[in-house]
C-alpha cells in the first residue's frame, strides 16, 4: 500500500498537536477546577462564620430581647441554610447576606459530603432549639449555644476536607502537566529521528543526483528506492531516466566506434589503391619508353635495310614487353576497381549507420526533454516540503516552549527542501548542456553525412577515371597486338616493309598517345584520391572529436563490457586466421595499428570496471603487441624472409591465446559482478 509522505510528516505533527492540546485541556480544567473549589472553600468557611454570627445574634437577642437581633439572627439562618443545601445538591448560592449576587455551584462528594450531612443533622436540631426559643423557651438558649460549636466543627472539618481535596487535585493536574511534559519532549525526541530517518532518502537521493549531474557524469550511478511514497517514485523516476540516457548514449557511443572502425577500414583500401595506382603509372611510364624503343627502331629500320631483321627482332620484343606491361596495367587497374567497389558499398553502409545515428540522437534530444518534467515534479515537491516545513513552524511557534524543539526540526526540512530545489535546478542545468550537445553532436553527424557524400562522389570520379583507363587498357592491348602483327609481317616480306613500317610508326604513335592520356588519367585519379582521403580525414576528425567528447560520460555497465569483451575475443580470432591468409599468399587487409581496430576504438572512449581494473593494463600490453607482431609480419614477408615469417606468426598466435583467455576471464568476472548486483 503506498504511503502518503505527506501522511508521514503529519504523523509526529499531530501527535505534538494532541499532547499540546490535552496540556491546554488540562490547564484550562485545572483553573476551572481551582477556582470552583476556591468558592466552595470559601462557602464552606462562609458557613462556619455564619454559625458563629447568628449564635451571637441569638445571644444579643436573649439579653436586650431586641427584635431586630432576632431578624437578624434569622437572616442568617437562612443563608446558612440556603449555602448548605446548595453544597450538598448543587444550585445557585447568594455571595453577600442581602442576596445581591450569587453563584452556580456543583454538589460536593467525598469525605466534604459526609461532614456536610453532619452538619445539616445538627443544623436541624439547631433550627428546632431556635423555634422554641422564638416561642419563650428560655432553656432552648442553652442548646443553642451548646449545639453551635458542633455546628462550627462540622463547617472547620468539611472546609479542611475541601481544602485537601482541593490540594490533592492541584497535584494530580501539576503531575499530569509533567507527564505531558515528558511526553512532549519524548515525542519531539522519536519525532526528529523520525524526520531524520524519513529525509535521509531524499538527501542520499539529492547527492546521487548530484552525482549524475557533476561533469562527471556518471549515468550508471542509481538512487536507492527506500519507501514506497512520493520519495520512492522519485526515486525510481530518477533511475529510469539515468537507464534511459545511459542506454542511449551507449547505443551512440557503440555507433560512433563502428563508424570510426568504418573508416579506419576505408583508409586501409584508400592507401592500398594508392599503392597499385602508383604500379599503375610504373607500368605506363615502362610502356611509354616501350613505344620510344619501337620508334626508334622503325626509324632505324628506314635508315637501313640490312638491319631489317634485328629491327623487326626488336620490334617484336618490344611488342611482347609492352603486352605484357599493358596485361599488368589492366589487372592491376581491376584489382583498384574491385576495391574502389568495396569502397563505395562500405561508404553506403556508413551512410545508412550514420542516418541512423542521427535518428538516435535526435530521439534523444526528444527524450531529454520529456525529463524537464521530471526536474519539475522534483522542484515542485521540494516547494510542497518547503511550504509544509513553513505551515510546521508556524504551528511550532503556535506551541511555545513545547514546540520549540519541532521548529528546529522544520527548519531542517525547509533546508532540505532547498537543498533538493537547488539539485533539480543543476539537474536540468545539466541536462540543457547535455541536449546542447546532442545538438552539436547532431550537427557533427550532418557534417560527416556531408563528408561522405563528398568521398562518395570522389570515389566515383574515381572509377570513372579508372573505366576510362581499362577502355585505353583495351586499346593499348590492341594496338600492342597489332604492332606484333606488323613485325611479323615485317619478318615475312621485304617488300612490305615500308608499308609496314609506316603502320608501325603509326601505331607507335598511337600507343605513345595512348600512354600520355593513361599517364594523365592516372595524375588525375591520384588529384582524387588525395581529395578522398582529406575528407576521409576531415570525417575522421570529426567522429574523433565526438568520440572525445562523449568519454566525459560514464554509461557502459558490466554488461556492457563483458559483451564487447566477447567481441573483442571473437574480432581477435578473425584478425589472426586473416594473418594466416596473408600468409599463405592472399592480400594484406589487417589493422596493424592497436589505436584503430574496432576494440582499439573501445578502449579509447570506455573506463573499465572496478573488478577488473588490475588485469585491464595487461589487455591493453598484449593488444598493443599484437598488432606491432602483425607489422613485423607485414615487413617479413615485403622482405621474403620466411623464417622470419614463421617464427612471428607463432608468438602471434601465442599472444592472441593468452589475449582472447584474459579477455574472456574478463568476460565472466564482469558477468559475475552483474548477476551479484542483481541477486543484491
Amino acid at each position: 500500500m503506498k504511503r502518503s509522505m505527506i501522511y508521514r510528516m503529519m504523523l509526529p505533527l499531530l501527535a505534538v498537536f494532541s499532547l499540546f492540546a490535552l496540556s491546554i485541556g488540562l490547564t484550562l480544567k485545572s483553573a476551572q477546577d481551582s477556582s470552583e473549589d476556591g468558592v466552595l472553600i470559601n462557602l464552606a468557611g462562609r458557613q462556619r462564620m455564619l454559625a458563629q454570627k447568628m449564635a451571637k445574634e441569638v445571644a444579643m437577642y436573649s439579653v436586650s430581647q431586641d427584635t431586630s437581633f432576632w431578624d437578624q439572627a434569622r437572616s442568617t439562618g437562612e443563608v446558612f441554610e440556603v449555602t448548605l443545601n446548595a453544597l450538598l445538591k448543587g444550585g445557585r448560592v447568594p455571595l453577600t447576606l442581602d442576596g445581591s449576587s450569587s453563584v452556580e455551584i456543583p454538589p460536593v462528594s467525598g469525605n466534604v459530603r459526609s461532614y456536610l450531612e453532619e452538619g445539616l443533622r445538627l443544623w436541624d436540631a439547631l433550627k428546632g432549639a431556635l423555634g422554641r426559643l422564638a416561642q419563650g423557651d428560655q432553656g432552648a438558649l442553652k442548646e443553642v449555644m451548646d449545639m453551635t460549636p458542633q455546628v462550627v466543627k462540622a463547617m472547620d472539618q468539611a472546609t479542611g476536607a475541601l481544602q485537601k481535596d482541593s490540594e490533592a487535585r492541584v497535584r494530580r493536574v501539576i503531575r499530569i502537566q509533567e507527564i505531558s511534559l515528558l511526553l512532549s519532549l519524548l515525542t519531539l525526541v522519536v519525532g526528529i529521528l523520525y524526520f531524520r530517518r524519513m529525509v535521509s532518502p531524499i538527501r542520499r537521493m539529492a547527492e546521487r543526483a548530484s552525482k549524475m549531474g557533476s561533469t562527471d557524469g556518471d549515468l550508471t550511478v542509481r538512487v536507492p528506492v527506500e519507501s514506497i511514497d512520493e520519495t520512492g517514485a522519485l526515486a525510481e523516476g530518477l533511475n529510469r531516466f539515468a537507464e534511459f540516457a545511459r542506454s542511449k548514449f551507449y547505443a551512440l557511443s557503440k555507433a560512433f566506434q563502428d563508424f570510426m572502425a568504418a573508416f579506419y577500414g576505408v583508409q586501409r583500401s584508400l592507401d592500398a589503391f594508392s599503392k597499385e595506382l602508383d604500379a599503375v603509372r610504373t607500368k605506363a611510364s615502362e610502356g611509354s619508353r616501350a613505344a620510344e624503343n619501337i620508334n626508334h627502331a622503325v626509324e632505324q629500320q628506314y635508315a637501313s635495310s640490312e638491319e631489317i631483321a634485328s629491327t623487326a627482332q626488336a620490334l617484336a620484343h618490344s611488342a611482347e614487353q609492352l603486352n605484357e606491361a599493358v596485361s599488368m596495367v589492366v589487372s592491376r587497374a581491376r584489382d583498384g576497381e574491385e576495391r574502389l567497389k568495396d569502397a563505395v558499398d562500405l561508404i553506403k553502409g556508413m551512410e545508412d549507420r550514420v542516418s541512423n545515428v542521427s535518428q538516435r540522437a535526435s530521439s534523444l534530444a526528444e527524450q531529454a526533454k520529456v525529463i524537464n518534467s521530471v526536474v519539475q515534479v522534483i522542484t515542485g515537491i521540494a516547494e510542497q516540503t518547503n511550504l509544509l516545513a513553513l505551515n510546521a513552524a508556524i504551528e511550532a511557534a503556535r506551541a511555545g516552549e513545547a514546540g520549540r524543539g519541532f521548529a528546529v526540526v522544520a527548519e531542517e526540512v525547509r533546508k532540505l527542501a532547498e537543498e533538493s530545489k537547488g539539485a533539480a535546478s543543476k539537474i536540468e542545468e545539466r541536462l540543457g548542456q547535455i541536449v546542447g550537445g546532442i545538438g552539436d553532436t547532431s550537427k557533427d553527424i550532418s557534417v560527416m553525412s556531408e563528408e561522405m557524400d563528398r568521398v562518395a562522389g570522389g570515389i566515383s570520379s574515381v572509377a570513372s577515371y579508372m573505366s576510362q583507363i581499362l577502355d585505353g587498357m583495351s586499346s593499348v592491348n590492341d594496338a600492342s597486338q597489332s604492332v606484333a602483327a606488323g613485325a611479323e609481317e615485317l619478318s615475312a616480306s621485304s617488300q612490305e616493309m615500308a608499308a609496314g613500317a609506316e603502320r608501325v610508326s603509326q601505331y607507335v604513335a598511337d600507343l605513345t598517345s595512348m600512354v600520355e592520356q593513361v599517364d594523365r588519367m592516372s595524375v588525375k585519379l591520384g588529384e582524387g584520391m588525395r581529395s578522398v582521403v582529406l575528407n576521409l580525414k576531415g570525417a575522421m576528425g570529426t567522429g574523433e572529436k565526438v568520440l572525445k567528447d562523449m568519454a566525459g560520460l560514464k554509461y557502459t555497465t558490466c554488461d556492457d563490457f563483458a559483451a564487447m569483451c566477447d567481441l573483442a575475443v571473437e574480432g581477435h580470432r578473425r584478425w589472426v586466421d586473416a594473418l594466416k591468409s596473408y600468409i599463405d599468399g592472399g592480400e594484406f587487409s589487417i589493422e596493424v595499428d592497436p589505436t584503430r581496430c574496432r576494440f582499439g576504438v573501445f578502449v579509447s572512449v570506455v573506463t573499465p570496471p572496478a573488478s577488473v581494473v588490475d588485469r585491464w593494463q595487461e589487455v591493453l600490453t598484449l593488444h598493443e603487441e599484437l598488432h606491432r607482431i602483425g607489422h613485423q609480419i607485414n615487413r617479413a614477408v615485403e622482405g621474403k624472409d620466411a623464417a622470419a615469417v614463421q617464427d612471428l606468426y607463432r608468438r602471434a598466435q601465442e599472444v592472441s591465446s593468452r589475449l582472447t583467455s584474459l579477455l574472456t576471464q574478463l568476460s565472466r568476472t564482469c558477468s559475475a559482478g552483474s548477476a551479484l548486483a542483481l541477486g543484491a
